[in-house]
């Protein structure tokens, strides 16, 4: 199936607009996935297999970025962690795209299947470029896996005291069990030293704002793709 974005421009433009608009990546065809709109501007950013998109309002092609496959095992940390396994080429599967209202530039936070589920974030004008892109650590810590190999959800919000938070939901995997997520979570993004961190919106003595299912019963839970928001 080729990645075909059929937008009604309704939702993205002005009344009077109601047109309809389309974008296909025929050099690389793969399922669109995700789909968010910069209500600044308007411009439209979509997720699919191995690549990121950005769009115009009427659908022009802006920009594109690779992301993947790459060298990947599943039961292995996000490079340069050891892997005690063999990594091979594995694809990425964007299945969590957002964009995060950063003080300074809006920033675009896409989440795959790769590594177990790390997110990247970029800036909104630079997403084909590359050159402004971060990975959000820990790159060893669970708070840090938003994505995996099953489905999973994730948008920003208010949370505890009106700050910015993702709130996130994952279906259980075959991953080990130190790297496993909260099936459902909320955290909040920090930046030290340049480098941006995932934090449990609320973590003190022992407690933390994540669900995790007894083991005897998470393999029972998914969670499937949200619809609409």
């Amino acid at each position: 199936m080729n990645l075909l974005l059929i937008l009604i421009l309704i939702l993205l433009l002005p009344a009077s607009y109601a047109n309809l608009g389309t974008f296909e990546d025929v050099r690389d065809p793969s399922v669109f996935q995700r789909v968010v709109v910069f209500n600044r501007t308007r411009e439209v950013f979509a997720s699919a297999r191995n690549a990121l998109y950005h769009l115009s309002p009427d659908l022009r092609l802006l920009g594109k970025v690779s992301t993947g496959p790459f060298m990947d095992n599943a039961t292995c940390l996000h490079p340069p962690y050891p892997c005690g396994g063999r990594r091979a080429p594995r694809p990425q599967d964007n299945r969590v795209l957002e964009i995060f209202h950063h003080p300074e530039s809006p920033l675009l936070l896409s989440c795959g299947t790769l590594y177990q589920g790390v997110c990247t974030l970029r800036t909104l004008s630079d997403v084909s470029e590359g050159r402004k892109s971060w990975s959000v650590g820990p790159l060893n810590g669970s708070e840090a896996f938003v994505g995996g190999a099953g489905s999973s959800v994730a948008f920003f919000g208010p949370g505890f005291g009106g700050q910015t938070t993702l709130w996130s939901a994952v279906s259980h995997d075959e991953r080990p069990d130190e790297f496993l997520p909260p099936a459902v979570s909320s955290r909040i993004l920090v930046q030290r030293g340049g480098q941006f961190f995932f934090e449990y919106a609320q973590d003190s003595e022992g407690q933390y704002t994540g669900v995790r299912f007894d083991a005897r019963y998470r393999r029972l839970y998914k969670m499937a793709p949200d619809k609409k928001k």
